[in-house]
């Protein structure tokens, strides 16, 4: 088997050529174009360490070639033990390889695992305050046992790669798998991360955990969001309480929220509305998060994003836009996002998001956004 060498943060690891290819053709999964978000979880992690007075356990459940876990061993202080699992008997194969190949740069002990993701968790004594799940499609199957397995406001990472399904395309089988009607619209990339967020706000209900989404980013082939458990029956119904609809109409670009289980399917302009939901319309950005964040990276694709993110938290609207749809759709010349975030600051609150280069965020009405754009 022909192997190749690849650096990642302070982790080489060894894998086969055929990483190259389709996941469903890998003998191990690594994805490269999934830097960013592992890049990402090493700065939450030492987030993480910060706020907890204790060393911290965690377990990567579908750890693949092992890149994350071994990148959060080498690469993050105040971590007592690390959990490395693959159900794949070569992708276990492929771990212990690269664990080897980086195991005297480990900061930690990091225990190997070949086990069914689900089946570990029910058999394991041990609790962690960490549990990264990202597997190859949707985290549905994985949610339930993970979350019995969370220590008190420990955290559960979860990435889902279903984004036709979470981004509008694949409308029957998101009703099926998440429970919630969806649409594709210009902002679909939050539209799939509050629907996540929903399910696991309604499994983690189930068991009377509430589970507060504190940040979250998306990309063409990915999200990703970071829960913090808390137990409680009330606190999990406030969460539930926060879940409702979005409507968006194509024809004004009028997006309106309503909580419960009531929308109107015609907008004020006499079209028809898209309607999607239930859907989290709550926060989904920690301010304090993001600040302990900031601190501990000097990445500056990072710091930027993460800096915009901080914005994000000051406007409580749980939809954005896209200067594009204006342009287009009123035959408007486009703005930099940031000479109108500036503009709409002065009479209104307005953030850029991470959600999108070209998406703000705003509290104003359409015809007040439309002012703000060049004839």
């Amino acid at each position: 088997m022909e192997e190749i060498h690849v650096r990642e943060g302070e982790v080489e690891l060894i894998l086969p050529r055929t990483f190259q290819r389709s996941p469903k053709k890998m003998e191990v999964f690594y994805n490269p174009m999934k830097r960013l978000d592992r890049d990402i979880s090493v700065i939450f992690l030492r987030a993480l360490a910060e706020i907890i007075p204790r060393k911290i356990v965690v377990l990567d459940l579908l750890a693949a070639s092992g890149v994350r876990g071994l990148r959060f061993g080498c690469e993050v202080d105040g971590i007592e033990r690390i959990y490395l699992n693959d159900g794949s008997k070569r992708a276990y194969e492929w771990m212990v390889k690269n664990w080897k190949r980086n195991k005297q740069k480990l900061r930690c002990e990091v225990k190997l695992l070949n086990e069914e993701a689900n089946k570990l968790l029910h058999s394991l004594n041990e609790y962690f305050d960490y549990i990264d799940v990202d597997p190859f499609g949707s985290p549905n199957p994985f949610l339930e046992a993970s979350m019995l397995k969370i220590r008190r406001r420990g955290i559960l990472a979860v990435t889902a790669t279903d984004t036709p399904v979470l981004y509008g395309v694949r409308k029957k089988a998101c009703l099926k798998g998440y429970f919630s009607l969806t649409e594709k619209t210009p902002f679909m990339r939050e539209v799939g991360v509050r629907i996540l967020c929903k399910r696991i706000i309604e499994v983690g209900a189930q068991h009377e955990f509430a589970m507060y989404p504190i940040f979250a980013h998306a990309e063409k082939h990915y999200l990703r969001i970071y829960f913090q458990k808390e137990l409680g029956a009330q606190k999990a119904l406030r969460l539930l309480e926060q879940c409702g609809f979005l409507t968006y109409c194509e024809n004004c670009l009028q997006r309106k929220v309503w909580y419960g289980f009531k929308y109107e399917e015609r907008c004020e302009c006499g079209a028809a509305n898209k309607v999607i939901g239930p859907i989290f319309l709550g926060e989904i950005l920690n301010p304090m998060v993001i600040s302990k964040m900031l601190r501990n990276t000097e990445d500056l694709r990072i710091k930027k994003l993460l800096e915009i993110a901080a914005e994000e938290t000051n406007v409580k609207i749980p939809y954005h836009y896209i200067t594009t749809e204006f342009s287009s759709k009123f035959k408007l010349m486009e703005p930099k996002v940031e000479e109108l975030v500036g503009r709409l600051k002065e009479i209104g609150e307005a953030s850029r998001t991470i959600f999108s280069p070209k998406g703000f965020r705003t509290n104003l009405e359409i015809k007040r956004i439309t002012e703000q754009f060049f004839p």
